[in-house]
């Protein structure tokens, strides 16, 4: 815990991705990695600082994750 939002959105994007990629394949395996970004989201609502910061980059994460933006955030990171 307790990284900073450039990890978060990177973890939780990667994370949507290898989902997506092998999700049908390993389904109980994607159900616990579907289940870790929501507790990594609660996670940082009830420990962490920055809260905000750290949730509005998962979130982008995920959108990117879902429309495959990989590669260095950059300018879609100052979305955060």
């Amino acid at each position: 815990f307790e990284h900073s939002s450039r990890r978060k959105y990177t973890s939780t994007r990667n994370t949507v991705r290898t989902i997506l990629e092998y999700g049908l394949r390993e389904p109980s395996w994607a159900f616990k990695k579907i289940a870790g970004i929501f507790y990594e989201a609660i996670a940082v609502l009830l420990l962490e600082p920055h809260k905000a910061e750290k949730l509005k980059a998962m979130g982008v994460g995920l959108a990117d994750g879902i429309r495959n933006r990989l590669g260095p955030p950059s300018a879609r990171f100052d979305r955060v």
